[in-house]
């Protein structure tokens, strides 16, 4: 089926929240695991045939918390998707600080995907395959139909409900996030503690983290907020304490619940929403993108 491309976005890449995170490949939700594991295979092959040019980057590392609830929960979202994912055993907790003995951890290998990396490559090849880029201010999806696209695919990320304009932008929401490039070269491996209080290794850069803020929609980082994140951290890996701050990034996570993936036919056209993905834009990618394709193949044909 021979198609015609043209991706619409009203600023400029380096704007968007996608320029920012570190994107390590890890499912919240277990609903989206066929999903995360087609973007998983996707970033697999990726980083074998071409590596990280791509901003891919494969990278091993452990998440700790007092619930080992939360952590079953991990291993039952993506613990066979992933490589090598295992808890933590007695021995292997000693190497972190911490005086508590209810301390859980796991283990796992998988891949982060740095957006200002991944996705000017994916640009570039999109262009070398013929797909139009438009900086433009679209208002809702009718605005495209009216001009005589047959499919009109929302991925606005915060703006999804807006652009959908029947009323579902009530339902999207965003949730703020606060991420440090840091000057810690020596560290290879990405370490969470109950998923707020992290450090990542991407291919050059080292990113720590995070606030979650529900509705919060300041662009600017707070002393009080840049504090609370160094000392959470710290206290976790003691050997920061005197790491220096390259860069700092505010973001908003396009939310809903659930994500909104679904194919609305008008006339004989065909409007596919695809936002509200929250923290986990990268990890479901692909698997997202594969289903859009399939929608679209079984409408016309």
């Amino acid at each position: 089926m021979d198609v015609e491309i043209t991706i619409f976005s009203d600023l400029p890449f380096e704007k968007t929240t996608s320029w920012g995170p570190a994107g390590l490949h890890r499912i919240d939700n277990g609903m989206y695991r066929k999903w995360g594991n087609l973007t998983f295979q996707r970033y697999s092959n990726l980083f074998r045939d071409i590596g990280g040019t791509t901003g891919i980057q494969k990278l091993s590392g452990n998440i700790l918390s007092e619930d080992i609830e939360k952590l079953r929960l991990q291993e039952r979202n993506y613990g066979d998707i992933v490589y090598d994912f295992h808890f933590l055993s007695p021995r292997e907790l000693l190497q972190f600080n911490s005086e508590r003995t209810n301390l859980s951890g796991i283990h796992f290998t998988a891949f982060t995907t740095e957006g200002r990396k991944y996705v000017p490559w994916m640009t570039e090849r999109l262009k070398g395959l013929g797909v139009h880029f438009i900086q433009r201010h679209v208002l809702n999806v009718l605005e495209l139909i009216n001009e005589g696209f047959d499919v009109v695919v929302n991925c606005a990320g915060i703006r999804g409900g807006e652009v959908a304009d029947d009323g579902d932008s009530v339902n999207v929401y965003p949730i703020r996030g606060v991420l440090f490039q840091v000057d810690a070269p020596w560290q290879k491996q990405f370490l969470y503690e109950d998923f707020t209080t992290f450090t990542i290794p991407t291919i050059e850069s080292v990113y720590m983290g995070t606030v979650k803020e529900i509705n919060g929609m300041s662009t600017q980082v707070s002393p009080e907020e840049r504090e609370a994140v160094r000392q959470k951290y710290i206290k976790l890996q003691p050997a920061f304490k005197n790491v220096s701050i390259i860069s700092e990034w505010v973001g908003f996570r396009p939310s809903r619940d659930p994500i909104r993936l679904e194919a609305i036919p008008f006339n004989n056209d065909l409007i596919i929403h695809n936002y509200g993905h929250g923290g986990n834009g990268f990890t479901l990618s692909w698997g997202c993108a594969l289903e859009v394709v399939e929608l679209i193949k079984n409408h016309f044909n």
